[in-house]
């Protein structure tokens, strides 16, 4: 397996819009979630979360569908929506030190992107140089969660909530 798998065109244009514009157009966004962090070299960054494990969609539609394109079967530990808006990011972290443990990252914004907005993903794997994932609506990311990653904030130039689904994962 390749370090970070990638899914292009995850959902199907249904689903899409479900996911969208069903549940993460919701106002149960709240400010304050934040990645791992070392608190000694720099203030914790913040950002949007939106919690989805109560929701059978994500929890349960998304995750068989995770097992199917990547050929696993997989016990979910948790799934949210992160949400960055001009001058949020996450912090360099791992999700989870398990070698057991699994991450799918799925870019939910709607179909326009452009690269001018910032929001790539960016991977620190052991002894590799680092791995840069342009944010694409609609793409998977699926990679150990012991792997080292951050959620490269967006430009000035975007106004809108890069929204990225993560679900949190174990190998059944």
């Amino acid at each position: 397996m390749s370090t970070v798998q990638t899914f292009p065109n995850f959902l199907s244009e249904e689903e899409w819009d479900t996911a969208f514009f069903d549940y993460l157009r919701r106002p149960t966004w709240q400010y304050g979630h934040y990645s791992g962090h070392d608190s000694s070299v720099h203030n914790v960054p913040h950002y949007w979360k939106m919690e989805l494990d109560n929701d059978d969609f994500f929890s349960k539609h998304l995750v068989d569908k995770i097992g199917q394109v990547t050929g696993n079967r997989h016990e979910l530990e948790t799934v949210y929506a992160g949400g960055n808006t001009f001058g949020t990011s996450g912090d360099v972290h791992v999700d989870n030190k398990d070698d057991d443990a699994m991450t799918f990252l799925y870019h939910a914004s709607p179909d326009v992107w452009k690269s001018m907005w910032g929001g790539k993903t960016i991977f620190y794997p052991k002894d590799q140089e680092p791995i840069y994932k342009e944010f694409v609506p609609n793409q998977g990311l699926y990679f150990k969660s012991n792997i080292p990653h951050l959620g490269e904030p967006t430009t000035k130039f975007f106004e809108g909530l890069r929204i990225c689904v993560a679900f949190k994962l174990f190998l059944r």
